[in-house]
């Protein structure tokens, strides 16, 4: 979960916690997120005065290209997010949900820009402990523009509310392949931020064990057949425990041999409210 991009959100912001089981992790945060700045472009998040999100908005620096995202609320409960090129049209739907009896989102609708027919949703089944088991992602399948179903992925929780692993099943006609991926994750035993908002989540769509553990990713390894890949982390964090800064280094294998190695960093600032 690492850069805020329109097409693809991903966050890797985390909050430090105490004894898992002396508090909420899912209670609100003290600080949000207000700026993440990388190497190619900078981001930054505004909140209302009860510390709802109502505006997102990334800056690339090589060509000056700027997006925006504007949630949408109904009742309190976040209905649609839009998205546009400039403050002033922010108009283009970019999510819509789709909730339970229950008040859990159950679809998450995704659209291209400018088009208002969705092209990917996401449905959501959670356990008994009303944690995410099971994602479906359908997507366009053939130049027709038909919707099918692509890929199933299975989270298995441990008692500290954290994704220990999640298998990624590709489907094929409605049907399951046998090519599952297989990825584990190992954490440092502070809470993560990230699943205080789930906003962040529905924005992004991608990488569940980064925004919905409570405590924050040091490694995942993804392994399918003799290819496989490894990701780590290293944070530095404020006196507050927020991080700060990241080092994101990802290496990708063959057979066991590294076949090539990528670092991405990104630095983080905070707000209270």
């Amino acid at each position: 979960m690492k850069g805020l991009l329109l097409s693809l959100l991903t966050f890797g912001l985390l909050f430090t916690a105490c004894e898992p089981g002396k508090e909420d992790p899912f209670a609100d945060p003290e600080k949000r997120l207000v700026t993440d700045v990388t190497d190619t472009d900078s981001s930054a998040l505004s909140y209302d005065s009860i510390g709802r999100l109502i505006l997102f908005e990334q800056h690339e620096k090589a060509d000056n290209f700027a997006s925006f995202l504007k949630p949408v609320y109904e009742n309190d409960r976040l209905t649609a997010v839009l998205s546009g090129l400039s403050k002033n049209d922010i108009t283009h739907k970019f999510r819509t949900f789709e909730y339970n009896r229950a008040g859990k989102v159950l679809k998450v609708y995704s659209y291209e820009y400018g088009i208002d027919k969705y092209s990917r949703y996401d449905s959501l089944v959670y356990n008994p402990s009303e944690l995410i088991s099971t994602i479906y992602v359908a997507a366009i399948t053939d130049a027709s523009g038909k919707i099918g179903l692509i890929q199933k992925n299975v989270l298995e929780w441990n008692n500290f509310w954290d994704i220990a692993k999640k298998y990624s099943i590709p489907m094929r006609d409605g049907r399951e392949t046998k090519d599952t991926t297989i990825t584990v994750y190992t954490y440092d035993k502070k809470y993560n931020y990230v699943a205080r908002q789930p906003i962040l989540f529905y924005l992004q769509m991608d990488e569940p064990a980064d925004a919905l553990s409570t405590e924050n990713v040091l490694t995942a390894t993804t392994t399918s057949g003799s290819d496989s890949e490894e990701i780590s982390n290293i944070f530095t964090y404020d006196n507050d425990y927020y991080p700060t800064t990241v080092m994101t280094t990802t290496k990708e294998l063959h057979n066991g041999v590294v076949v090539s190695t990528r670092q991405k960093s990104h630095k983080w600032t905070y707000v209270r409210l």
